[in-house]
């Protein structure tokens, strides 16, 4: 569904959060996978 047609209300912003923070761990050691 494109970005403007999405409610952001209804977002998770706590597990957008927990996914952000997972991300960068990630980029940090350079190792993106699953």
């Amino acid at each position: 569904m494109p970005l403007a047609e999405q409610d952001r209300s209804r977002w998770d912003t706590g597990l957008i959060a927990e996914e952000v923070t997972i991300l960068q761990a990630a980029l940090a050691r350079d190792r993106l996978g699953e």
